[in-house]
């Protein structure tokens, strides 16, 4: 799941959405797709069918060349963010955590750590801002789990040389 924002972010009217993409494990074949929001969820879900119709996989949706215009979307699309991620989760690049694992993570003394731009308290889980990757390597060791769900993750998420 990935949470991107549906167009450039300094274009009127942008905003944030929630998408899903299912996909067959160990061969990367495309299944379905889940978008929540209120800007063009619809078009990415159409996209997704279109994949799933022609027997798509992973990495056919992350080379997929859609059109790029700032108003409508972003240059690497929404589609092709939740490919990229899901070949990182697919290869191992990544380790996923579930959301009904978070109780379980918490409750044995885990952080989750949320590099977004806000900062808030909600329930158990402290979302903690990192205003750089030098605040970040205080915590090398401690911390296991991050979100690469957003872009302001990845170099958190990528490994030490």
């Amino acid at each position: 799941m990935i949470f991107p924002m549906d167009r450039v972010g300094l274009m009127p009217g942008a905003n944030y959405m929630v998408f899903k993409l299912v996909f067959e494990i160990p061969t990367g074949r495309i299944l379905g797709a889940q978008a929540i929001g209120t800007g063009e969820c619809d078009k990415r879900v159409d996209v997704i069918a279109a994949m799933i119709t022609m027997g798509g996989r992973l990495e056919d949706l992350k080379e997929l060349e859609l059109c790029y215009a700032p108003p409508f979307s972003t240059a690497k699309d929404v589609v092709n963010l939740a490919a990229l991620v899901a070949l990182n989760v697919l290869n191992g690049r990544i380790k996923q955590v579930h959301v009904d694992k978070v109780r379980e993570l918490v409750e044995q003394g885990a952080y989750i750590i949320d590099v977004r731009k806000r900062v808030t308290l909600r329930g158990h889980i402290i979302f903690l801002l990192m205003s750089s990757e030098t605040d970040w390597m205080k915590f090398q060791g401690i911390f296991r789990y991050t979100c690469t769900a957003d872009p302001a993750s990845a170099p958190i998420t990528q490994p030490a040389l």
